[in-house]
C-alpha cells in the first residue's frame, strides 16, 4: 500500500493523511477515525520519511521533470540544473514524461512516495486540471515547485520564463524586413503555454503589418520531427505557396528542412525559414550546406533558465523565501540570430 491509495479507500487527499501522521490539528476527527480506520484494515506501515512529512524533508533529492529528453532544449535544462544542484549537495531524480499526460500524472503521483526536497517541472499542458491538482496537494504539504518554460492552468508558483509572444512577433517581422510578405508559420503544440504563444507572436507581427493569413498558411505542430517534416510538405504544395515560414521549435525547423531537402527545395532561393531554439549545427549543416546560409533562429538563454530555477527552488527550500512570501516570476528575453536563412527571395518569387 501507498500513502496515495490509503487517501483513496479514506476519500480524502493524500495531504490529509500527511496531516494524520504529523497529528495536525487541521483535521477533523471524523476524517482522523476514517484514516487511521483504512491505515488498520489494511496493516499500512508509512515510509519512515513520511514522519515528519510537512515540516522537514530527510532526503536531499530533487525532482526534475522534462517533456522530452531527445530535444537538446531539455537536455541542456537538464544540465543547468545539475550544476547548480551539485553545488548544493542535491541529487536529480529525472522523470521524462515524453509529453504523455498520463505518464505526467503517474509520476506526480510518485512524488508522494519518494520524499523529495523540491521539484522543478515543465509541465506537458497549460491547461491539464489532473496535474494542477496534483501540484496543489503538493504546495499543501510544503513541496516546493518551480516552474520552467511552461506554465499550468492557474497554479501560481515560482517560475522561468522567456518572452516567446514579443520574440516570436520580432522574429516574422525579421522576416517581413528582408521582404517576405506570404509568411506560414508551423506551431507548437497548442496545448503548451509555448506553442500558444509562439502563434500569437506571429498573428501580431502580420496584423501590425498588414498582411494576410491565407487558409492554410497555419500548420499545428507538436515539437517533434515528422510532425515539422509533415506540416513543411503540406505548406510548400498549396496552391500559392508561403515563401518564409516560421518555425516554433527546433525539431520543427529540422523536421522542416529535411522535407525541403528531401524535395529538392533550396532554402534561400526556393523558401525561407526562422526557426525557434538553437540545434546543433551538425544538425542543420548538411540541410543547408547547399545554400552557403546559416540557420536564422530564436536563440533562448537555456543554462540561465535552469540555474535561474535551481536558485528559486533552493531559496524556498532553505527557508529564505517561505511559502508565504511572494511568488517570483522571471521573465527571460531571447535574441534573434540571423545566419541568412532568413533572407529576401527574388520580387518575382514574392510576388503578392
Amino acid at each position: 500500500m501507498t500513502i496515495t491509495e490509503i487517501a483513496e479507500i479514506a476519500g480524502v487527499s493524500p495531504a490529509t493523511v500527511s496531516r494524520v501522521f504529523n497529528h495536525s490539528e487541521m483535521v477533523s476527527e471524523n476524517t482522523k477515525q476514517k484514516v487511521l480506520k483504512a491505515i488498520k484494515e489494511y496493516d499500512y506501515i508509512p515510509n519512515p520519511s513520511f514522519g515528519n512529512l510537512s515540516l522537514q524533508r530527510i532526503s536531499n533529492n530533487i525532482g526534475l521533470f522534462v517533456p522530452d529528453m531527445d530535444n537538446p532544449f531539455f537536455n541542456s535544462i537538464v544540465k543547468g540544473v545539475t550544476q547548480i544542484a551539485d553545488k548544493y549537495r542535491y541529487n536529480i531524480v529525472l522523470f521524462n514524461t515524453d509529453e504523455l499526460p498520463d505518464r505526467e500524472h503517474r509520476f506526480l503521483q510518485a512524488v508522494w512516495e519518494l520524499n523529495l526536497k523540491g521539484l522543478i517541472m515543465i509541465p506537458i499542458s497549460s491547461n491539464d486540471e489532473e496535474s494542477e491538482e496534483h501540484l496543489h496537494k503538493l504546495e499543501e504539504i510544503g513541496l516546493p515547485v518551480v516552474l520552467v518554460d511552461r506554465k499550468i492552468g492557474n497554479y501560481l508558483c515560482d517560475s522561468v520564463f522567456t518572452e516567446d509572444a514579443a520574440d516570436s512577433l520580432r522574429a516574422v517581422e525579421a522576416l517581413i524586413a528582408a521582404g517576405h510578405k506570404k509568411i506560414a508559420t508551423i506551431t507548437g503544440s497548442l496545448r503548451s503555454t509555448p506553442g500558444e504563444e509562439r502563434l500569437r507572436g506571429y498573428e501580431q507581427a502580420m496584423a501590425r503589418h498588414q498582411l494576410k493569413i491565407p487558409s492554410g498558411y497555419v500548420e499545428e505542430g507538436n515539437f517533434k520531427i515528422r510532425r515539422g517534416r509533415e506540416a513543411a510538405l503540406r505548406l510548400l504544395s498549396l496552391p500559392d505557396p508561403p515563401t518564409a515560414i516560421f518555425t516554433a521549435s527546433n525539431f520543427t525547423t529540422l523536421g522542416a528542412l529535411q522535407s525541403m531537402v528531401e524535395n529538392g527545395w533550396i532554402v534561400g532561393r526556393d523558401i525561407s525559414v526562422l526557426g525557434f531554439d538553437e540545434i546543433a549545427r551538425w544538425q542543420w549543416y548538411p540541410l543547408l550546406h547547399s545554400s552557403g546560409i546559416g540557420l536564422s533562429l530564436v536563440e533562448r538563454p537555456v543554462m540561465q533558465m535552469a540555474e535561474e530555477a535551481m536558485e528559486l527552488l533552493q531559496s524556498r527550500i532553505t527557508g529564505r523565501r517561505n511559502g508565504k512570501q511572494a511568488r517570483r516570476r522571471l521573465l527571460l528575453s531571447n535574441r534573434i540570430v540571423l545566419r541568412g536563412s532568413e533572407r529576401k527571395i527574388s520580387p518575382e518569387e514574392n510576388r503578392g
